[in-house]
């Protein structure tokens, strides 16, 4: 989702880039009356705000991306930190079932030889 309104963003700011070029052009041709004259300047005005507020969006984005890259990155070395740690546990578990087993033949045999 974030991707998208990423790309999204980079269009709409490209699309406003491309009209106020041709607005610019359209300026430096022959006589354009004073009210279209205007008009455009408000338009590109406007749109000017729009690329400034989409930019501000697309950096917020940037930014929110940025965080979630660094809590998976964070979460995934705490992750394996813990079956690290689980592997040790059960490593301990497996011996000290072994030397219970190996003290209870002992335990037995010693029975059996009182008996």
């Amino acid at each position: 989702r974030v991707h998208g309104e990423s790309i999204e963003a980079k269009n709409k700011i490209s699309e406003l880039e491309g009209e106020k070029r041709d607005w610019e052009m359209s300026r430096m041709g022959e006589c354009v009356d004073q009210d279209k004259l205007e008009r455009l300047e408000n338009d590109a005005k406007d749109k000017e705000k729009e690329i400034d507020l989409l930019s501000k969006e697309l950096a917020a984005t940037k930014n929110e991306v940025t965080r979630l890259e660094n809590e998976n990155s964070r979460l995934h070395q705490q992750n394996k930190k813990h079956v690290e740690e689980i592997e040790k546990q059960r490593e301990q578990d497996r011996k000290y079932k072994t030397e219970m087993q190996d003290a209870t033949k002992s335990l037995n045999n010693k029975l059996q030889e009182l008996q």
